[in-house]
């Protein structure tokens, strides 16, 4: 176990960074590397036309002037195993390459305010995140001067971050809602060891409350005064005004209803009123159509009900928006819900704990298995294993693809399918071979000697499961 880590956490609108310093007997000592004000670092980014690339909250306090003349982006994190590019003094920066320029911001200010050089730091993700993003994140960190010592789920780490909250409960549900996506985990917890049941991501949140909010606003302005200049689609609003939008209805969401006074329509500023009713109904599919149905997901791969969970960790800012606490506590119970400690760094908290009782990496929580032709699965990769030598597999039919389907050893998730060409003899075999990354994926490989002695087939499995070993720090607390 290391005794020392620092964890990051890029989030679609912050970024967190906490040092954790762990001391015999598992007790800890966490430290919030925030920005001037204490606050998390904005995510936010603003390229000139010239290019030149603006970060934070630098970005943030002057969005609305920034956005006559620059490009502003949320969080480049959201263009992560994309073929975006970002012009830059000359280059275009893949967006690895934009989000480490973001990383060297964010380690020279913390540099700047704690005299803490960060070289060596754990990052979270999303359980979905697709293997080239992850591959990307620890590219970006290296560009930055920033060695990416482990990945670590989102949901895990806002549980690891909340241990002395939990103590006493056996089965505990994890949902971090943030401004670009929630993620969702479902865990047990067993004398020391924990056990991932289920994790999930579900690519929606309060960024896209924003947006909705403002095409809502923008039909209501053109509707009731269709003398004003603009009478255009949101789609089509000069920057600055489309960021007015945004950010008013960002203003409108989390005070529930309010007066808004709106420039940029007409001569003069353009004043209404959004009631909570409005907004509660804009977001309700939010809520009902998105976050609950990929809860009952995440339960029903768990093999859990409501009834069974003990406790219900709640974090991220839209998490915290009432109608979002008010449908998770008319499900679970209002005594369940649990708010925690370290507030918006949480996530980034755990993941310091988490690099540092496991530098060498978790074990798999399940076997990862293959389904048969009669319907059986097959163990390809078993739990106790980080890597599994090539396995024979034999051609049934006479077809010129094969198609492996993957599971967990429940049965209860299938992973992606991996289809490998064949020649359709029926004594034609395939090897298969299948390991661990420090991606926390799965990296399956097929092998066809029948169609080419180099021929092969490879995908990285995601959203996989993992168990950790609690015994260290279980007893510890905060110092």
């Amino acid at each position: 176990m290391k005794n020392y880590s620092i964890g990051i956490d890029i989030g679609s609108s912050k970024t967190a960074v906490a040092q954790v310093e762990i001391y015999e007997g598992g007790n800890r000592k966490i430290d919030f590397l925030g920005d001037s004000n204490g606050l998390p670092f904005s995510s936010m980014a603003a390229l000139s036309p010239d290019g030149e690339f603006l970060f934070g909250s630098e970005v943030r306090d002057n969005r609305l002037e920034l956005s006559q003349t620059h490009s502003i982006y949320s969080c480049i994190k959201e263009y992560l195993g994309t073929d975006a590019s970002f012009p830059l003094q000359g280059t275009d920066l893949s967006p690895a390459q934009a989000l480490g320029e973001y990383l060297k911001h964010v380690k020279g200010r913390i540099y700047e305010l704690y005299s803490i050089d960060i070289q060596e730091a754990a990052f979270s993700i999303s359980p979905d995140m697709p293997i080239q993003a992850r591959e990307d994140i620890v590219s970006a960190a290296r560009m930055a001067g920033i060695e990416a010592s482990s990945l670590v789920y989102a949901p895990t780490a806002l549980y690891l971050s909340c241990l002395s909250q939990t103590y006493g409960f056996a089965r505990t549900l994890c949902v971090d809602w943030g401004g670009g996506e929630a993620v969702i985990g479902v865990f047990d917890k067993y004398k020391s060891e924990l056990r991932e049941l289920a994790v999930a991501s579900e690519r929606i949140g309060g960024l896209d409350a924003d947006m909705e909010l403002a095409l809502r606003i923008h039909a209501k302005i053109i509707s009731a005064k269709p003398e004003l200049s603009v009478d255009s689609s949101f789609e089509d609003l000069a920057p600055y005004l489309a960021e007015e939008l945004l950010t008013q209805s960002e203003k409108a969401k989390e005070k529930l209803g309010c007066e808004l006074s709106i420039s940029g329509y007409g001569p003069s500023a353009v004043k209404l009123s959004i009631s909570a009713r409005t907004i509660e109904e804009a977001l309700a599919p939010f809520i009902y159509n998105r976050l609950l149905k990929a809860l009952d997901k995440a339960l029903d791969r768990a093999g859990a009900n409501a009834a069974g969970i003990d406790a219900v960790i709640l974090s991220g800012g839209f998490s915290q928006f009432r109608p979002v606490r008010a449908a998770l506590e008319g499900i679970f119970g209002e005594e369940k819900i649990i708010t925690p400690k370290s507030g918006a760094y949480s996530v980034a908290v755990g993941t310091a704990i988490a690099d540092c009782i496991e530098p060498e990496g978790a074990m798999l929580a399940e076997d990862i298995c293959v389904e048969l032709s009669d319907g059986r699965l097959f163990s390809v990769l078993q739990a106790e294993e980080s890597k599994a030598p090539d396995i024979p597999f034999g051609i049934t039919k006479d077809v010129q693809e094969a198609a492996f389907h993957f599971y967990d050893s429940s049965g209860r998730h299938a992973y992606e399918m991996l289809w490998v060409d064949t020649k359709g003899f029926l004594n034609e075999l395939l090897g298969l071979s299948a390991r661990l990354t420090r991606y926390l994926t799965v990296e399956v490989i097929v092998r066809n000697p029948a169609i080419a002695q180099s021929y092969s087939v490879m995908s990285d499995l995601v959203n996989v499961t993992f168990r950790h070993d609690l015994e260290q720090i279980l007893q510890g607390r905060e110092v």
